[in-house]
Formats: C-alpha cells, sequence, structure tokens
C-alpha cells in the first residue's frame, strides 16, 4: 500500500484533511517507487526522508539511510556533499525524530572532522548540545588544518584573533572558548568575565551546584552550555597536571580526556583571559617546576588514581601530533600519556618512572616488558610528528618511543635540538624506515664572515654525554627521505655530508643555509652522489665553482647512459639559493643561469655579476627571485620580469644600481630596454600575481600606481631604503593590498593618518614594522584595537612614549608574541610590569635605548615565561652580572639573549657554564666606548656619548663552544 490507512489517524472523524504535501518530494516518492533513480542531498534528506515516513516507503527510508552513512563515514578533504549547516539541519532533524542513528552519525562526523567545522563562519553557530557531544566523543581528531582551502580567520570575542594553525590537541580548548565567548555574549547584559567569576565562586565538583549555577545565571542557556563552559574552567584547571580537584574523590564533570602538552606561551597568553587567568597562573607554574626539577615532579603525575587528564588524544584519524614548544616534555612522559591505563601494568610504569629519573632516557628494558603493550598501541593514520624546541626531550630516547608508536610516520620535525649528531642519521632511518622529510634546523649563528670582521677566535669541544644510542646493524639501509633540512648547523661538516649522500640516495631538497663548516667541496660531492636533488638552499655557506660544476657534470640516474645534454641535473634544477656565497665567480654563475631553464626559486642576493647571470637565464616558470643587495640593473630585471609571469616573489631592496638604464655590456647592448622604470612596473603588475615583494631604489608613488593589479593577492610588502610611497601610497595600501599580513617600511615618511588607515582596513595584518620613519606621528596612530597583530616593531619612531602609552598599546594589540622597541628614551622600570601582564605570551623582546627600564634590575620582564630571544641593550645600568644564568633558570625555552656591558651593575656579565646555560645556544654581549662631543667645547666631560666598540659572541653546537670577537653589533 503506498498510503497509511487513514483510519488510523486521530482526525479520522473529519470531513477533510488537509495535507500539504511538498511537491518535489512527492514527485521523489513516486519515482522511487516506481523505480527511478532518486537523487538525495543535504538540502532534500529531510523533506525526503519525512515522506518516506509519511507514505511508509521503506526502499526510500532504506537509501536514505545508506546516503547518510556515505557522506558522514568521510574522512579528509571534505566532500561538496555535506556542509556544515547542512549537517547542523540534519543532526536537528535526528533530535526532533529521537532518531539516535541521526545523531550518532552526525556526531561522529563532526568529531572526525572537528577542523573541518572550524573553517566555517558558522562554527559559533553550532547547537551547543551537538558540540557537547562532539567534544565527547572517542574519534575527537584536532589536525590537518592544511587539508582545508578556507583560511580560517575566527573572530574571537575575549581576543578577537584569528585561528591561522590549528595543528594539534593544544588548539581544541581555543576552540571551545571561541564558541563560549561567542554565545556568551549574545546573553544580554552578560559578560564572559562575568561569567568566569561567578564560575569560579561555586564548587564545580558538585553537578547540583553546576544546575543551580546555570539556574541562577539565566535560563535560556541550556544546560549543555553551562556543562561546557565549566568544562573549560575546569579543563584548564587540570591543563598541564594540575589538580585542583582529588580525581579520587570528584566525578568528572565531562567525559574530556585533558591534553598533556601545550606550548607554554599559549599558557601564559591566558593570563590575561578572564576565562584562564587564574588557571593559567597554575599551569604555567607547574610547567615551569617540571622545567626545572623533571625527575622530582614527573615521578608523582602516574602515582595512581585516574590518569586521563595527562593523555594526548590520539584516535584512529589523527595523521599530526604537534607538540612543539613544550618545555615539560621527557620521553617517559610522553610514552605513559598515549597508554591507555587499562593496559599499562605496574611494572611498565615504575620502569618509566625510574626513565624519567634519568633525564626521560628510556631504556631496552621498557620496550622488551611492553611489547605486548605496543601490539595494541600502533598509530598508523600519524604521519607527522613535530617536537621541536622541547629542551627536556632528549630526541634519541624519544626515538627508541616513537619508531613503535608511529610507524607510518614521514614527516619528523625537530629543530632546535643542538645534541644530535648527523652520524646518528642511518640510525634514525632505520628506526623510521618510512621518513621521507626530517627538519633539524637550529638557529643561524649571528656571526657570518663575510659579513662581520673577526678580530678574536676561540672554540672549546664539548665533552660527550652518555645518552642512550639508537641500535643499528650494517645490513643495507634503504632510504625514502627526500626532504632533509639542516639549517644553522654549524656542526655540520664535510664527513656528515657523506653520511648524508649514503643514507639519503633519493633526496631531492636539502636546505644547508648558514651551515658555515662545510666546503665546497664536500657540497659538489654530495651534489654527485644525490642525483636526483632538484632543489639546494645554501646561502652564506662555501658553496662555490665546485658545487655549480657538479650541478653541470651529474646525469640523473635515469638516463645514465644517455649523452643528451638536457639530462643534466642543471636542466632540472628547481631551486637554488646561494645568497652570501661569494666563492661562486660571475663566469660559472651565467654559465649555470643558461642551463637552469626549470628554475621556480632563485636566491643570488649579496653576489656581484649576476646581471650578466640574469641575461643568460632563458627560464619562464621562476616564482621566487632574490636579487636583494647586488649590483643588477634595471634592464636585466626587467627581462626576468616580462619572461616569468609566474612570478609571486621578488625582493630588490638594496639594489642601488636600478637607477641606472644604461647598457654597459655586450649582453645589455642587445636587450637595450625601451621602457621607463614605471612601464615596467605596469608590464609587473599586468602579467603576475604577486605575494610578496621587498622593494628599495626606484620605487616611488608611482611604481605603486603601476604594479596594483599585481598586488590585490600580496600579503607581505617591505620598503627599505631608497623606496618612497609617500603619505599618498601609505593611504592606498589597504584598497590596494586588502590581504596584506606583513608591513615593514624603512626610512618612509609616515603620518597618524596614514598608520590609522593601515591599522584599520586591513583586518588581516599580523606583522608590522615601523623602522627609521620620519613623519608627523603621535600617540593617536595606536589608540585603535589590532586584535590581528603578532609581530610589532617600533624603531626609533615613538620617542614621545611613556609607561602610559605603552600600556594603551599593550591594551589595543594584546596578542603580540613579538616586540621590537628602540628609542622609547622616556620609559622607566615600571614599563616592565606593562609588559609582562600586557603580553605574558611573548616569545621574543627586543628593547633598545628605552630609557631606565632595567635601572632596578631585571623582574617582571622574567614573568614573560615563553621568551626564546631576549635582547636588552641600553636600558639602565641596573643588571645583575649573574643575570645570564639567572634568566636560563626562570625562562626554560630562551635560545638567544643579547646584553650590553653598559647595562651591567657591575660592568660585567658572567658567562654561563655547560650545565648552566640550559637551553641557551647565542649569547651576543655587546661593549661600548666612550665618545667626546666635539661640539660642546664647555662640558666635554659631562658629554661623553657611548658608542660601539664590539660585540663577544658565543655560539654552542652539538661540539664546541666558538667565541668570537666581532667589531660590529650583531
Amino acid at each position: 500500500m503506498l498510503f497509511l490507512c487513514i483510519f488510523f489517524f486521530s482526525e479520522s472523524r473529519l470531513n477533510s484533511i488537509s495535507i500539504h504535501w511538498n511537491v518535489e518530494s512527492f514527485v521523489n516518492v513516486l519515482m522511487d517507487v516506481f523505480g527511478f533513480d532518486v537523487e538525495i542531498s543535504s538540502d532534500n534528506f529531510i523533506p525526503l526522508n519525512e515522506a518516506a515516513l509519511f507514505f511508509g516507503v521503506d526502499s526510500l527510508l532504506c537509501k536514505c539511510r545508506v546516503w547518510l552513512e556515505e557522506v558522514t563515514s568521510f574522512k579528509g578533504i571534505q566532500s561538496p556533499q555535506l556542509c556544515l549547516d547542512g549537517l547542523v539541519h540534519i543532526w536537528k532533524y535526528g533530535l526532533e525524530l529521537a532518531n539516535d542513528y541521526i545523531l550518532q552519525l552526525c556526531t561522529s562526523y563532526l568529531a572526525m572532522n572537528f577542523m573541518w567545522a572550524l573553517s566555517f563562519n558558522s562554527y559559533t553557530d553550532v547547537p551547543d548540545k551537538l558540540l557537547y557531544s562532539c567534544i565527547q566523543h572517542p574519534d575527537l581528531t584536532v589536525d590537518r588544518l592544511e587539508d582545508f582551502p578556507i583560511l580560517l580567520f575566527i573572530k574571537r570575542t575575549h581576543c578577537d584573533a584569528p585561528f591561522n594553525c590549528f595543528h594539534s590537541e593544544k588548539h581544541l580548548c581555543e576552540a571551545i572558548l571561541v564558541f563560549l565567548n561567542a554565545n556568551t555574549t549574545k546573553s544580554e547584559g552578560l559578560s564572559s568575565s562575568d561569567l568566569c567569576d561567578k564560575v569560579r565562586a561555586w564548587d564545580l565538583s558538585s553537578k547540583h551546584n553546576i544546575k543551580r549555577l546555570s539556574d541562577n545565571l539565566d535560563p535560556t542557556i541550556s544546560v549543555s552550555f553551562w556543562n561546557m563552559l565549566v568544562s573549560v574552567v575546569y579543563y584548564q584547571s587540570f591543563y598541564v597536571y594540575q589538580k585542583p580537584f582529588d580525581p579520587k574523590n570528584t566525578e568528572r564533570l565531562v567525559n574530556m580526556t585533558c591534553p598533556l602538552y601545550i606550548i607554554i606561551f599559549t599558557v601564559s597568553g591566558k593570563r590575561r583571559c578572564g576565562f584562564f587567568s587564574k588557571f593559567a597562573d597554575k599551569a604555567t607554574s607547574t610547567i615551569l617546576s617540571l622545567a626545572r626539577y623533571p625527575s622530582t615532579n614527573s615521578t608523582d603525575l602516574f602515582g595512581g588514581g585516574d590518569s586521563s587528564q595527562h593523555r594526548i588524544r590520539l584516535t584512529k584519524y589523527t595523521q599530526k601530533i604537534d607538540v612543539s614548544s613544550c618545555p615539560q616534555i621527557t620521553a617517559g612522559v610522553f610514552l605513559l600519556s598515549v597508554l591507555p591505563s587499562c593496559e599499562t601494568d605496574s611494572m611498565l610504569r615504575k620502569i618509566i618512572k625510574k626513565a624519567s629519573m634519568n633525564n626521560g632516557n628510556i631504556g631496552e628494558s621498557s620496550f622488551q616488558i611492553s611489547d605486548a603493550v605496543y601490539q595494541n598501541l600502533s598509530f598508523e593514520a600519524v604521519q607527522e610528528l613535530d617536537i621541536s624546541n622541547c629542551p627536556s626531550l632528549s630526541l634519541e630516547s624519544a626515538i627508541d618511543c616513537f619508531c613503535k608508536l608511529f610507524p607510518s610516520l614521514r614527516t619528523l620535525r625537530a629543530a632546535y635540538y643542538l645534541n644530535f649528531k648527523i652520524r646518528k642519521l642511518r640510525q634514525l632511518v632505520q628506526k623510521l624506515p618510512l621518513l621521507a622529510n626530517i627538519d633539524l634546523s637550529l638557529d643561524i649563528k649571528p656571526v657570518i664572515p663575510a659579513q662581520v670582521s673577526i678580530a678574536v677566535s676561540s672554540s672549546v669541544l664539548i665533552p660527550e654525554s652518555s645518552t642512550a644510542s639508537l641500535f643499528y646493524t650494517s645490513k643495507p639501509l634503504v632510504s625514502n627521505i627526500i626532504r632533509l633540512t639542516l639549517e644553522g648547523r654549524t656542526d655540520l661538516r664535510d664527513s656528515d655530508l657523506c653520511i648524508i649522500s649514503e643514507v639519503c640516495r633519493s633526496l631531492s631538497y636539502v636546505n644547508i643555509k648558514g651551515c658555515t663548516s662545510v666546503t665546497d667541496h664536500g657540497i659538489s660531492k654530495m651534489i654527485l652522489i644525490c642525483k636526483r636533488l632538484k632543489s639546494i638552499l645554501a646561502c652564506d655557506t662555501s658553496f662555490g665553482n665546485g658545487s655549480v660544476v657538479a650541478f653541470s657534470s651529474g646525469i640523473s640516474t635515469e638516463t645514465e647512459q644517455s649523452e643528451n645534454n638536457s639530462q643534466l641535473m642543471v636542466f632540472k634544477l628547481l631551486t637554488l639559493h646561494v645568497g652570501g656565497c661569494h666563492g661562486i665567480t660571475g663566469k660559472i654563475l651565467s654559465e649555470l643561469m643558461s642551463r637552469a631553464d626549470s628554475l621556480k626559486s632563485l636566491c643570488v642576493r649579496d653576489l656581484k655579476l649576476v646581471d650578466d647571470a640574469l641575461y643568460r637565464f632563458s627560464g619562464v616558470s621562476l616564482e621566487m627571485l632574490d636579487v636583494s643587495n647586488t649590483e643588477v640593473s634595471f634592464a636585466a630585471l626587467s627581462r626576468i620580469i616580462r619572461r616569468n609571469p609566474d612570478l609571486k616573489s621578488l625582493k630588490t631592496r638594496g639594489c642601488i644600481h636600478l637607477l641606472r638604464q644604461e647598457s654597459e655590456t655586450k649582453e645589455r647592448k642587445l636587450f637595450n630596454p625601451l621602457y621607463t622604470p614605471e612601464e615596467i612596473y605596469y608590464e609587473l603588475g599586468k602579467s603576475c600575481k604577486l605575494e610578496e615583494i621587498e622593494l628599495g631604489w626606484g620605487f616611488s608613488f608611482f611604481s605603486l600606481e603601476a604594479l596594483k593589479p599585481a598586488m590585490r593577492t600580496l600579503r607581505t610588502l617591505l620598503v627599505g631604503l631608497g623606496g618612497s610611497l609617500g603619505p599618498d601610497g601609505l593611504k592606498l595600501l589597504p584598497a590596494i593590498c586588502p590581504l596584506l599580513e606583513t608591513l615593514i617600511l624603512f626610512f618612509q615618511v609616515i603620518s597618524d593618518s596614514a598608520i590609522t588607515d593601515i591599522i584599520n582596513t586591513l583586518p588581516h595584518l599580523q606583522s608590522l614594522a615601523l623602522c627609521y620613519c620620519l613623519g608627523d606621528i603621535s600617540p593617536l596612530s595606536f589608540k585603535f584595537r589590532m586584535p590581528n597583530l603578532r609581530n610589532l616593531k617600533l624603531e626609533r619612531v615613538t620617542p614621545w612614549m611613556t609607561n602610559g602609552e605603552l600600556a594603551t598599546l599593550a591594551e589595543n594589540c594584546e596578542n603580540l608574541v613579538k616586540l621590537s622597541l628602540i628609542g622609547c628614551t622616556l620609559l622607566d622600570s615600571e614599563a616592565q610590569a606593562i609588559i609582562s601582564s600586557g603580553w605574558p605570551g611573548l616569545t621574543s623582546l627586543h628593547l633598545e635605548e628605552c630609557g631606565k627600564i632595567t635601572a632596578n634590575g631585571v623582574r617582571s620582564l622574567l614573568d614573560c615565561h615563553a621568551l626564546e630571544d631576549l635582547v636588552l641593550r641600553h636600558t639602565g645600568p641596573g643588571i645583575p652580572r649573574n643575570f645570564i644564568t639567572y634568566a636560563t633558570s626562570k625562562l626554560p625555552m630562551l635560545r638567544k639573549i643579547s646584553l650590553d656591558i653598559c647595562d651591567s651593575r657591575e660592568a660585567d656579565f658572567d658567562v654561563p657554564t655547560l650545565l648552566d646555560r640550559c637551553f641557551l645556544s647565542i649569547v651576543k654581549i655587546a661593549r661600548c666606548k666612550l665618545r667626546k662631543n666635539t661640539l660642546d667645547f664647555h662640558h666635554v666631560e659631562a658629554h661623553r656619548t657611548p658608542v660601539h666598540k664590539e660585540t663577544l659572541v658565543m655560539v654552542w653546537n652539538s661540539n664546541k663552544l666558538v667565541t668570537t670577537v666581532v667589531k660590529e653589533r650583531v
């Protein structure tokens, strides 16, 4: 029967019944009854399902069920069949029908694709009950934002900052906080801070009190919402080992597993948030305690009771794990955090506790005992792991752990590990055979021989540490490594390049930028062996003529017997970055460029004789070109621009010869340019879509007008010495470059109105640098909120800044992680508290010639516990002699510190020992000399001014400490 019996309806006694049918749904029902195909989508699922229920068409009900199962089982780049709004509508429909099956499918789909949901502006409109169920779901996965093409800019009402990177578990709390703030502000007369104060005032250990709290505050807000609010506060209270409530005696408010790891600058930054201020202070204190005394505190972490709050949420769908910048992590703690308590025997816990007392090293015995556990604890989906910047983690011990937990690992990011030696690469690859991408980069040392004048240099060898060595056999090794980043590793030598050549025969990309200990011979030998190499980044190394010749003489393995020149490695070269490599002569470089037709990225900054090389370049696929600080002519540059319409990044800062248009060489005469600079910029604007550009000499307001079409997609703009935007150009920037994220201006004429326009009309601006600029700029320029700003440099543009104006700046730019102030001479010691309370999550702080900030010592600044880079120069002579060692004990993430003897209370600073330096890798101490003021003949002694004399630079690597004295300030 097509229709259900009408006598079963309550309207059976009526003379007539009015039924409003959806014509399209009724037609689809008839089509299904007569065997025709029915197309189901998120738009018609609900009416089709209702019609099938009403008319009792089981076949159509089955098709609707199958369709929903198919679209909600998808994981990865989302199918266009289902959007967030459609998912919410279907979930609400299931809620009305009390259909648990529909509710379960929708909740599971949202949990598996949580990052996908965050990419929608309607994320904050998701029903609180659905979001709450999603957070509780065992398949909740928080990673892989890069799979989604939509740029995520969620406006947070508590700090209005965008989420640019949701890479791991640590951002789940942020996502919940976004939802809570967006929804609490919808309640009239109720602010986020009011909510937090009232929540904290109640005993959250009782569900009865939670209900009373929600009843007293706002009866229109659902219980699920209040549970989620309390969950966030409770969640933060458990963040990083905190136990304000006893888990043995307290029933968990929600079934949320709390993550073990959160980067310290995230926790520190929450100290300004109304939700997390008190709890963030406790969490920060615990992190610091664990970082300083890992053996004492980590032993008590898993001492019994419910340890679920210390676990990392991993599901079978998790593909990326990011635990970077966690100073408290050790290998033992990491292992316990992923082991389910029901499968972990007490013996294993004792062994790992013992290992954690030995700096996190885990012996082989622990793995022999836990083999049974590992068989059921292998996360096959995990392909990417980031453990960068974790000072307490022993990389070698951690690898023993990772190889069993993540057998499918393909990308390992382990930056800032000084003690890892390249000779261990062979064992690393054997432990993780599927690895294809390894990042072992370090900070590039400030002393590049070609850039500074070295007065004295010495080195001291560092004794070998007794760390666990990786198991290794002599079996033939087949490596899948195709991408290797070793940037800044000054301990890298030619012998290490030989190991790399042996282990990584499939290498196609290598980054050895700043590796100053390797020679041209060693690099050329690696190139000859790694015949698939297509990209090399070797800026500021000894890369020279021998390496260039190696590219021209090596024949790829696929056509080893062919004599065709088109098969040479140079013809397949995609990336060549050799900026600062002065061992390359102009003739050899020109020969290389004449054959590198496939180049997409080229950097020849700081080189001479690049003009002829650019004339010889015949490629048409260039996307990035850096000729900064070279003698390139406008004619040669214009030729490159016109032949490469795909150019996205152009850097010409410091090229003073761009002002000249004369042709001097034979090659230039052949070209004989006919265009003016503005016409060439017009050509660039017409053919290219730029994303990054750095300009200087020869650039003017008229050039900006010509570049308009190309700058619609621009994200980074730098205008340096010799370039001139002018006030009118600055005012046009928001209209010309609406997507601008980074703006850096040197020696430009600026004004309050121009800066105000930039601040108010560039919503995506994250980095702003005003350096040595002129013009009428006042505190009015910074009276507006810049919630998205992450990096701010004000160098010699705000001499009027007082403590009050600094506080205003902190209020309006509350999400900064990097701050540089130079020439703010009116600041005093109270500015320290303003900085630490206003920007507690700073990772980089540069204060130079800023009044008397440190005249009474350094106290509050050390409350910025996430600092990785600290510069204090000419800020007041109150810094104690032992400050460097003291700072490293207070700042576990500190890697670089720069001071000036002028600021020392005792006219000197103690140099840290190997044990005292903690995570420190670079120390710079500048020294000044007094210079007489020759213009004042009456008060010569009173007007002596300090001028720079020399800088002591100390750089640690895995092998030695290198101490250098240079004449420049670095």
